[in-house]
């Protein structure tokens, strides 16, 4: 959903003048935090994914132990 039509749903929008209320509105403040929201969620999925391989037996192998360890 983009500002506009967030704007067009609000009883106060008209074409002809320019919002005053857009800093002040509610909707426009959760569409903000939900934007900000969807950045950090794909950065720290990246930084998970990141994480994961660092620590992936396929990188390094010792990462899982030795064999006796695991019983061979």
């Amino acid at each position: 959903m983009t500002e506009k039509e967030v704007c067009l749903m609000c009883e106060n929008y008209s074409e002809d003048t320019k919002c005053d209320q857009h800093d002040s509105c509610k909707l426009m403040a959760v569409l903000k935090e939900n934007r900000k929201l969807k950045k950090k969620v794909s950065q720290l999925k990246r930084q998970l994914d990141e994480s994961e391989m660092k620590r992936s037996y396929m990188v390094n192998p010792n990462a899982i132990g030795y064999r006796n360890d695991m019983g061979w």
